[in-house]
């Protein structure tokens, strides 16, 4: 079951055992439930030993499990899996962790965790919270929409003004004045702003 055992004895005979496991944080299989079901393979790379890693791993339902790990080995591992094109989000809290969370495409610590790992890592759950991964999740794909926004409406505003900036429609009597092709870049820039600020209205539940 991946406890770890002590052997207590007295007078060189045995009278007893303390089992020690590591406790599984509570949101853990919901987490790794949802990360399946979006199709992102889940991998654990840990320095505990084999017996231990494959039981943490059978209870919460992980793809793969790689044990007994020394910190440069997940680095290691992450480098390979990421040579082959695909891009590994690794999340760590110890000081083991810390190599691994740099190399990985995206890095995240637990603000629970040691110094080193948050100041490697890309981004920090404050909370310590391992859920708050799938709001992370919510929250990054509404940027990329949100950018994807503001991309489109610049791309469009300046399709139609520069050509007009340009005089293209000069023989049809329509002229963008200097100081009006000021004013309207400015209220794309604004308009742009005020999208993107949207983001803010967005609530920790997503």
């Amino acid at each position: 079951n991946g406890y770890t055992t002590i052997f207590v004895g007295l007078n060189r005979t045995l009278s007893g055992l303390i089992l020690i496991k590591d406790i599984v944080r509570d949101d853990a299989k919901e987490v790794i439930d949802f990360l399946k079901k979006i199709n992102i393979k889940t991998v654990m790379a840990t320095g505990d030993n084999r017996e231990t890693a494959e039981a943490i791993a059978k209870e919460i339902g992980l793809d793969e499990v790689y044990s007994e790990l020394t910190p440069d080995d997940k680095a290691e591992l992450i480098e390979d899996i990421q040579r082959n094109g695909i891009k590994v989000m690794f999340i760590g809290d110890g000081i083991n962790d810390a190599n691994a969370l740099g190399k990985a495409f995206l890095g995240i610590a637990m603000g629970g965790g040691a110094d080193i790992s948050r100041e490697a890592g890309d981004a920090i759950i404050a909370n310590n919270k391992l859920e708050t991964v799938k709001q992370l999740y919510y929250f990054s794909r509404k940027v990329k929409r949100k950018s994807l926004e503001n991309l489109a409406w610049a791309f469009i505003y300046n399709l139609i003004l520069v050509p007009i900036a340009m005089g293209f429609l000069y023989n049809i009597g329509i002229v963008l004045r200097p100081e009006m092709a000021a004013i309207a870049m400015i209220a794309s820039d604004i308009s742009v702003v005020l999208n993107s600020l949207t983001l803010l209205k967005i609530k920790p539940g997503i």
